[in-house]
């Protein structure tokens, strides 16, 4: 029965409780000796509604009205409810020996004999809670069975074998519907495909935009391009349209048992002839076609035979076995010229097999070079195909006669090229060097020139990188020092060392065996790791840590990696901003009371009663006592006002003003009005707000004693400002250990605590007393200043202390480059998130 509950899902919020991950569930559930497959009897129904919620499931059938007092199927959150409850129902099991999603259940057991044990432990919990079974879709004590949708056993997880079917029988697709069915049911077996994407790519392009196929014209010339590989065919029909070429029909095959022996020509005629009844409307063509004289003629790879070539390479397939004649050939040869230098060589075999290789240079190589290191590359790959006869064509005398010891070796590179090729030719029964004429050697001088080009056009040759001569390599030879104990020491640091196949290796504690690098290789493994295509700019340790995990050693990795970091501009320009200090922390101490002021502008608030919007505060350095009045413009005749009015009025001239760089404080005004009175003006550091620090601390303190004051009523913070500033006032700070009212007037403000509750000097007041303790307190005031001032000096000097063990000293001379910040150049703005720091 179903019922639509689509209303109550759209009122009913979603439970996002997290299902379990099918794959993880999947390996978690291999490599078990038995398995038991359960299935829950009519699912959702075992979990009971809330009886406040059993009217809204309500639903009429009939002429009655009933409702579901179990949970029913449809629900928004029923899936993850059940969910909820067999998670908590199998909790101890879940992961040791039982997995389970939703409604299905699988007992796994890592030994046989554990079997009965681990089901017994399931159905004492299924009991407990009142879960019942469905024993037509149980399974007992299997060795393999299916669950989610995939074959598990003790092997591992396999492909379950319908999903295999449902695509082999499948029909061929008719419509778009069953385009989309076939690439569904191919992409859920893309876990058990190595390369999946890499294979399916071609084959979903041509499924989102297929080619399109033209008509031929009467009287025009038609092209049969052919691909020939060892286990496929495919041939395309294709006509010319205004020097484009475009296909008119395709034809592709695999081979199959003797097909797979036909010679090349036989391969290339079977790609032409096919039985007509195979392709329908092609038995026209082959009628019409039979009366012309076809002829045959070879054309480069361009446009429609890539499409052909495309067909075939794509086509896997074991390599061509090769039998070993005594009529192998290999042609070689070098270029260099000014766009670079690079080697080609050209094995052909009995049965026409041929093998072309490239190889390019990286470092600078004379022609001579390059002809031996063709050599070279030529008489390795006749080596790793086993061969012991070899037959070698190169159109260089010199190399010829050099090998064949008709001429002398005066050059002494020269001379380690053809001790090289003595020690390879040792290793062929019959070796023999021949010289022929350049005509006779241009598809190996091919070779050379197109790994010696990067202007090349695309082909299809594997073109090796050689980064330095073949000479060049590590010697292996036994020095010891003559002092005894220098010996030990080098003997035991060679126990960790091995040579493998003449390569150097370092055994290590985490690792098997570790790669010795040289610098050069050192240099390019930090490169790649660091910002190659799989780098990330990460740090030294991180940096040297991973080029070790990929198993590369050589003497101080991490003082290069470092090094290396360093260097790297991208590095610098996007790292995190250094918050070290740069020099040591330079404290700044009052010699008297109201005798230096810090001045500051706070703000913007939301526009209060007159239009204020901002405040600026005033603070004494040594009292710590603050003064502060809301503006609603910011001009310096205003901060003028109000130094004037509530710092020179009421505690006198100071002697010293320190101010940041804003306009209102650096401009002529505020100067002139500053000299008038004998002031000394101070300006705190460009974007260094710390060297104000005590008005910037102030200003922490004012805006925490306002925002709670606020709540919904934000535009009322000026009425509440001379409320945070008695607090302020009237608060010890740990600096001094004083109020600053007590260091400003000597004695302590009489607070409404104190008349709420009241205190022992308001229950005992005595006017004639009171006077006279207050004129005591002023004489001793002296004395409590001259306390604080102490305990300040103490308190600054443990800062102090704190702060310089964080610092890292970092000078400049004139004519280092620098790095600004980029909030400070605009960056930040532009390009927001991607911006450099």
């Amino acid at each position: 029965m179903c019922i639509d509950y689509t209303n109550l899902n759209d009122a009913c919020p979603k439970d996002c409780y997290p299902m379990p991950n099918i794959d993880k569930l999947e390996e978690a559930a291999s490599g078990n000796e038995r398995l038991s497959l359960l299935d829950a009897y009519s699912g959702y129904h075992q979990v009971p509604m809330d009886p406040e919620d059993e009217e809204k499931t309500s639903f009429y059938a009939g002429d009655e009205i009933y409702c579901y007092v179990m949970m029913p199927f449809g629900l928004k959150n029923a899936g993850a409810t059940y969910q909820k409850m067999v998670t908590i129902v199998f909790r101890a099991q879940i992961g040791r020996n039982l997995e389970v999603y939703v409604d299905d259940i699988m007992v796994k057991s890592l030994k046989a004999d554990d079997h009965l044990t681990d089901l017994e432990e399931t159905f004492n919990n299924l009991k407990q809670n009142r879960m019942r079974l469905n024993p037509a879709k149980c399974i007992f004590g299997v060795e393999s069975g299916k669950f989610l949708g995939f074959m598990v056993s003790r092997r591992g997880i396999e492909v379950n074998p319908e999903k295999i079917r449902a695509i082999a029988e499948m029909e061929p697709p008719k419509s778009v519907k069953d385009i989309q069915r076939l690439t569904g049911r191919v992409a859920a077996l893309n876990r058990f495909i190595s390369k999946s994407a890499d294979k399916c790519l071609p084959f979903f392009k041509i499924m989102s935009s297929p080619p399109l196929l033209t008509e031929a014209k009467d009287g025009e010339i038609l092209y049969l391009y052919l691909g020939i590989s060892y286990e496929a065919i495919s041939s395309v029909l294709v006509r010319e349209e205004a020097k484009q070429q475009k296909p008119i029909y395709y034809i592709s095959s695999v081979l199959h048992g003797a097909e797979l022996r036909y010679p090349i020509a036989e391969k290339a005629a079977l790609a032409i002839l096919q039985k007509p009844e195979c392709f329908g409307r092609l038995i026209k063509w082959a009628v019409e076609l039979g009366e012309f004289e076809i002829t045959f003629q070879q054309r480069s790879a361009i446009w429609a035979q890539a499409l052909a070539d495309f067909i075939v390479e794509c086509t896997p397939g074991n390599s061509i076995p090769i039998t070993e004649s005594n009529d192998w050939t290999l042609y070689v040869d070098g270029a260099s010229s000014s766009k670079g230098s690079g080697a080609g060589a050209l094995l052909i075999g009995p049965d026409g097999y041929r093998s072309e290789h490239a190889l390019k240079f990286n470092f600078e190589a004379t022609n001579n070079m390059a002809e031996y290191e063709a050599l070279l590359l030529g008489l390795q790959l006749a080596l790793e195909l086993k061969l012991s006869t070899i037959q070698v064509y190169s159109d260089s005398q010199l190399v010829v006669n050099q090998i064949n010891s008709i001429c002398e070796v005066v050059d002494p590179v020269m001379a380690k090229y053809v001790a090289l090729v003595a020690e390879l030719k040792c290793k062929f029964q019959k070796f023999c060097l021949s010289k022929i004429p350049r005509t006779e050697n241009e598809q190996a001088d091919s070779l050379s020139k197109f790994a010696s080009d990067s202007s090349s056009h695309s082909r299809s040759v594997f073109v090796e990188v050689l980064d330095k001569p073949s000479f060049v390599k590590p010697r292996v030879m036994e020095i010891i020092p003559e002092d005894r104990h220098e010996a030990m020491k080098l003997r035991r640091k060679a126990s960790r060392y091995t040579l493998i196949d003449g390569v150097l290796y370092k055994r290590s504690f985490s690792l098997p065996l570790l790669w010795c690098l040289n610098p050069y290789e050192a240099e390019y493994a930090l490169r790649e790791v660091h910002e190659g295509v799989c780098g990330s700019h990460v740090g030294a340790r991180t940096l040297a840590h991973k080029v070790l995990r990929q198993g590369y050693y050589w003497p101080n990795m991490y003082k290069d990696a470092t090094h290396f970091v360093q260097r790297c501009l991208k590095c610098q320009f996007f790292a995190h901003l250094t918050h070290q200090p740069a020099e040591e922390l330079t404290t700044l101490v009052a010699p008297w009371s109201f005798a230096q002021w810090g001045l500051d502008l706070l703000g913007p608030f939301v526009k209060g009663v007159g239009g204020v919007t901002h405040l600026i505060v005033g603070v004494d350095y040594f009292t710590k006592w603050v003064e502060a009045r809301p503006l609603s413009s910011l001009t310096s005749k205003k901060v003028e006002d109000f130094v004037f009015s509530s710092i020179i009025c009421r505690y006198g001239i100071p002697n010293q003003i320190v101010a940041d760089n804003g306009t209102q404080f650096n401009c002529t005004s505020f100067r002139d009005f500053c000299s008038s009175y004998g002031i000394k003006l101070q300006f705190a550091s460009v974007y260094h707000p710390e060297s104000n620090g005590m008005v910037e601390s102030v200003n922490k303190c004012i805006l925490e004693g306002i925002k709670p004051r606020l709540e919904q009523h934000k535009a009322k913070w000026a009425d509440e400002l001379n409320n945070v500033l008695w607090a302020y006032r009237t608060t010890s700070r740990t600096a001094t250990g004083e109020t600053p009212y007590h260091l400003a007037f000597g004695t302590e403000a009489v607070i409404p605590v104190e008349i709420g509750v009241p205190s022992f000097r308001v229950t005992h007041f005595d006017e004639g007393r009171n006077g006279q303790l207050l004129r005591e307190n002023l004489d001793l005031l002296d004395d409590v200043r001259e306390e604080a001032r102490l305990r300040t000096l103490v308190y600054k000097q443990k800062i102090a202390n704190f702060y310089n063990r964080r610092v890292r000293p970092r000078t400049f001379k004139i004519g280092d480059l620098v790095l600004r910040k980029a909030g400070l150049t605009g960056f930040e703005t532009r390009f927001g998130k991607l911006a450099p720091n």
